[in-house]
Parts: structure tokens; sequence; C-alpha cells
């Protein structure tokens, strides 16, 4: 999946990797190709429309939402980088949304 950094949420058989195949036993070319073709075709009509705009960019945290996966583990972190965080889950969210110059909203 295309994401900012990586997922723990996509979809089986689009990886190489074994692990995140497992729920479907294995490499599947149809979903990974249907995958790839998806975000050509986004990006392709995000090309086609292009305008002038702005981008605004916002954060917030969203409380109750989200598990640490092992919060044993997380406590077996120096309390030097557990100082960094009021938690031990991000609860951080970060907003990025398009909007051109006649005010139409392109993505958010």
């Amino acid at each position: 999946m295309l994401s900012g950094t990586h997922t723990h949420s996509g979809p089986g058989g689009y990886s190489h990797y074994g692990l995140f195949n497992l729920s479907i036993l294995g490499f599947d070319k149809q979903n990974f190709e249907c995958i790839v073709n998806g975000m050509v075709q986004a990006i392709k009509k995000a090309h086609e429309n292009l305008a002038p705009g702005k981008i605004f960019i916002n954060s917030g945290n969203v409380e109750d939402c989200g598990n640490n996966r092992s919060p044993i583990a997380y406590e077996q972190n120096p309390a030097s980088e557990k100082a960094k965080y009021n938690d031990n889950t991000d609860k951080e969210m970060l907003l990025i949304k398009f909007v051109k110059n006649d005010g139409m909203r392109l993505a958010v």
C-alpha cells in the first residue's frame, strides 16, 4: 500500500512479505495489480485536475482511539524515551486539506 511510512492494515496478498500474506496463504498477483492500477489511475486523475489552490495542515489529539499492541514491551523502553510522550500510544492525527482557489475541497 502507498503510505507515508508503513501500514499495519493492508489487504492480504499485496506484499512479498509472508506475514502480510498469511491471511490469504500467499501473494496474490491479481490483488497486487489491482492495487497498483488503482494508485496509477488516482495519480493520473489528480494530474489531469491540477488547479491553483492552497494546502492546509493541522494536527490534534484523538483520544480514546488506538491501542498499543504491546504495552508490556513499551514499558521496557528507557524512562528517557517514555518521558517524551503522554501515553504509550501516539494519539496525534495530522490532517492535510487541499482546496482550490474557488473554495472547492479537493481532498482531505
